[in-house]
């Protein structure tokens, strides 16, 4: 599958903060959009933590892959925290395999559907700074 971009959004309204996290959904019944998850911690964290639990929110509009400011509707504001490109590995409607490579996380994100919007994610950082010419996200990946 071909790299998709992604983007983590600090989303702030009037009852707190979160993080929104869009990737483009290689999918070709997603008419481009961006599948959009909602989760609490910035990519710099999500190492540390090892496992993530997402919301599945609609899917977003390009656009907000550089949009920052108010989100219409009285919504709140978001602010781009990362952004970077994914590489699909596997993609289904229940299971992502995700080789991430934005600034602040790169590894694999191995995403499981558990009910209704609910995912979880487990995080495996990896990659080499793209040394020996190849990044991270480029590198075949074995699932087993």
């Amino acid at each position: 599958m071909q790299t998709q971009p992604t983007v983590l959004l600090q989303h702030v309204t009037r009852v707190g903060r979160h993080y929104d996290w869009l990737v483009g959904d290689p999918s070709a019944e997603a008419g481009g959009r961006l599948w959009t998850a909602r989760l609490a911690l910035p990519s710099g964290q999500w190492q540390a933590a090892g496992r993530l639990t997402l919301m599945e929110l609609p899917p977003h509009r390009r656009a907000y892959l550089h949009h920052q400011g108010p989100v219409s509707g009285g919504r709140g504001v978001v602010r781009r925290v990362d952004a970077g490109t994914v590489r699909p590995v596997l993609w289904t409607a229940t299971r992502r395999v995700l080789a991430v490579r934005m600034r602040y996380y790169q590894g694999l994100a191995e995403l499981r559907w558990l009910a209704g919007e609910r995912w979880s994610a487990v995080v495996t950082p990896g990659g080499d700074g793209g040394r020996n010419g190849k990044s991270f996200a480029e590198r075949p990946v074995v699932l087993l």
